[in-house]
């Protein structure tokens, strides 16, 4: 006779929110991803992902933001 054993995987699967500075996509938001801020500092064209208060223009405010959601 032949033996047939069946296993059950049970994987565990969080959805996380994606964070709001996290440019380069890598879950966190840290260094790649203010030089990607920095890179971009000025004037913007409106509705870019990068303009975190959407005045079209990178600065401070956006800044402000992006920090808030470091780490």
């Amino acid at each position: 006779t032949d033996d047939i054993q069946l296993y059950t995987l049970y994987t565990n699967i969080v959805a996380t929110a994606p964070r709001i500075g996290d440019f380069d996509g890598n879950g966190i938001v840290n260094g790649g991803d203010l030089g990607i801020l920095l890179a971009l500092w000025g004037p913007i064209s409106c509705g870019s992902r990068y303009d975190l208060n959407n005045d079209c223009v990178i600065d401070g405010g956006d800044l402000g933001i992006f920090l808030a959601d470091w780490g």
